[in-house]
């Protein structure tokens, strides 16, 4: 009897490290990159320590899912042999790490309870309520300036290294989280709470007026709205829901100079992007715009192995020399979509690879309609995003697909 008291016990602890470490690694994208790592690994380490055993490990390397993220790491590993092993390969391969020893660490969080569950969610969400309020107060002890920025592409200030993308990209992906959460808490007060964090995240994004947080974060209200149009039996409360969401866009536009700054920029980047050459500096779709025809180009002269990953940023770089000399260094994008981005490193392999990676989250069992929605942001996401290029936008978008499926059957 002592014996399977330490065993619970053991199991306990061992639940309940695993859950520091998932919120850890948030705390160290809004504050230190190294803590994000450190957290990282020690929650690998707690799944493989305690709870690999070779039935698991057989189980899950006949999970399709884990080889959707695993084999983009093994198509960058294996480009080196004809792109070479230089900085750039081994960084690519590095920040991919994720797809393959994330998964072994949910090992420890398959006995955890619906309330577990979901007041790690709204841990998680309470670092991101910080990180906004930090973003907000900057932007408050500094708004003329700041505002100014939104005329060069630029917004206010923001955890993960400054990266906006990033950051609002999460924000939405818990969005979803705490949607869930709404549907199926197990008690009132999480609705409360859950709400709130929405309406706080809602507003925020508004005013960072990333175009990525905005338009993904309407599509998931869209999407949760209209699902229950036709399955609850509040219609005529969701329709109306549906009608006050769709006039938050007016309503922000003259309420939030950010957000109307952000609008114009958008317009003016739109038509100058159009209407004059390639050779334009300082604007943001126009970046993208160039990055794409880079990489269009090598893919057109590399089609059946691309150019390996470590040859990406040197064979983009030479296509910026040729057609676009004027642009600055920093203005030089990798090719702005990670479709792109995987044939220009492995050409059709690099193809097949993130087809399916992109399959596998729509051949899973059943799922709640938020699964759908975290699916589908995050394939739109990497279409014109390079996001498994940096540490943080890997980290998040090899995560959250399997902090749900955690929660699966909870």
């Amino acid at each position: 009897m002592q014996k399977l008291l330490n065993h619970k016990y053991r199991n306990v602890g061992q639940l309940y490290f695993a859950l520091l470490c998932i919120v850890c690694m948030f705390l160290g994208m809004l504050i230190a990159r190294a803590l994000t790592g450190i957290a990282m690994v020690c929650f690998c380490v707690n799944g493989i320590l305690f709870y690999t055993s070779i039935n698991k490990l057989k189980a899950l390397f006949k999970n399709y899912f884990y080889w959707g993220g695993a084999i983009l790491f093994l198509i960058v590993f294996v480009s080196g042999f004809w792109g070479g092993f230089n900085a750039a390969w081994q960084y690519s391969g590095y920040v991919k790490l994720p797809f393959v020893v994330l998964p072994i660490g949910f090992f420890a969080l398959q006995h955890i309870s619906k309330k577990q569950y979901q007041y790690l969610i709204l841990s998680i969400c309470f670092l991101l309520f910080l990180g906004t309020c930090y973003s907000l107060i900057a932007f408050w002890l500094n708004a003329t300036e700041i505002l100014n920025y939104y005329n060069k592409a630029k917004v206010i200030p923001v955890p993960f290294d400054g990266n906006h993308i990033y950051f609002s990209f999460t924000i939405v992906a818990l969005v979803i989280f705490l949607l869930n959460i709404i549907i199926n808490a197990w008690h009132t007060t999480l609705i409360y709470i859950s709400a709130f964090f929405i309406f706080w995240f809602t507003i925020y994004l508004h005013i960072l007026a990333a175009k990525t947080g905005v338009v993904l974060l309407y599509f998931v209200f869209f999407i949760h709205i209209i699902y229950f149009v036709f399955t609850s039996k509040y219609k005529l409360w969701f329709i109306g829901l549906l009608v006050f969401t769709m006039c938050l866009p007016i309503i922000f536009y003259n309420i939030s100079p950010t957000f109307k700054t952000r609008i114009a920029y958008i317009k003016y980047d739109y038509f100058v992007s159009k209407s004059t050459n390639l050779n334009t500096q300082g604007l943001s779709d126009g970046s993208r715009w160039r990055s794409i025809l880079a990489g269009v180009h090598i893919v057109n002269n590399n089609k059946i192995l691309g150019v390996g990953a470590g040859q990406i940023i040197i064979n983009t770089n030479n296509w910026y020399n040729i057609n676009t000399p004027n642009i600055l260094l920093y203005e030089r994008m990798q090719p702005s979509s990670q479709f792109l981005w995987y044939l220009c490193c492995a050409g059709v392999f690099g193809l097949l690879a993130f087809s399916f990676y992109t399959a596998v989250f729509f051949i899973m069992p059943k799922q709640l309609v938020g699964w759908y929605c975290l699916a589908i942001i995050i394939i739109v996401f990497l279409s014109y995003e390079i996001g498994h290029e940096g540490q943080y936008g890997v980290l998040v978008i090899a995560l959250l697909p399997w902090l749900w499926k955690a929660s699966i059957k909870k």
